[in-house]
């Protein structure tokens, strides 16, 4: 388990937090746009597994990892077009990425946890930081990619990402996951009502029932098995 979640949380910085809408926007555009994201992909692998490197079946996993990444993404990029299929697409898609990265358990050097030497490998090794990036990356990342979806299958608003919007809601999940982190956690729902109820462009509707639900169990579940407040 301990490489494999530093694996997974490689995979969310690669396919989220450096996938930019430009990057994207290029990856759409065929195969040798889409290498950009491709090689981020792998890269970033590589530098979550940088302790294990010595072994040659930790390069062959991140190696099948990558390239079922790459076919993936070329399957649905390129013949998942339903506008309908769009949610599905995403949340199978996200599912095989994780399913794929569990060759790693075959191996026991995924479990030798590598000596702190110095503050890099320290914070490598702790625990509670990796599944923290996780959740945070899931909530504020993920959750924009789940919403928007979401309004292109089922709310018929194809090409929904408003990039105010998305970049306010990505805010709004990351006060929300932090507010129920900690007990008086409806002072921090006080800050995102009290946006809606300034900014006219941003309503209190569907979107705000979606960060709630979303955001509030990520934080409600850190909460409950990484108590730090």
């Amino acid at each position: 388990m301990f490489l494999f979640l530093r694996l997974v949380l490689a995979h969310f910085i690669g396919d989220f937090l450096f996938q930019s809408d430009e990057v994207y926007e290029v990856k759409k555009k065929g195969f040798a746009g889409a290498l950009v994201h491709y090689f981020i992909i792998f890269f970033t692998f590589l530098l979550f597994s940088f302790p294990y490197l010595k072994y040659a079946n930790c390069w062959l996993v991140i190696l099948f990892a990558s390239l079922t990444h790459v076919l993936q993404d070329e399957i649905k990029l390129r013949y998942i077009t339903n506008p309908k299929l769009n949610l599905f697409a995403f949340i199978a898609d996200q599912i095989f990425h994780i399913i794929f990265l569990t060759p790693i358990f075959i191996f026991d050097f995924s479990n030798i946890v590598p000596e702190s030497k110095n503050l890099l490998t320290h914070l490598y090794n702790n625990r509670s930081l990796i599944i923290f990036g996780i959740g945070y990356i899931a909530s504020i990342f993920m959750g924009a990619y789940i919403w928007e979806s979401l309004k292109i299958s089922y709310f018929k608003k194809p090409g929904a990402f408003e990039h105010l919007l998305v970049k306010y809601g990505m805010f709004e999940r990351f006060v929300i996951t932090t507010a129920f982190l900690n007990r008086h956690f409806l002072i921090f729902l006080a800050v995102p009502v009290v946006m809606h109820l300034c900014f006219k462009k941003l309503p209190l509707g569907s979107s705000f029932i979606f960060n709630i639900i979303f955001a509030g169990i990520i934080g409600f579940l850190l909460r409950r098995y990484l108590p730090i407040f």
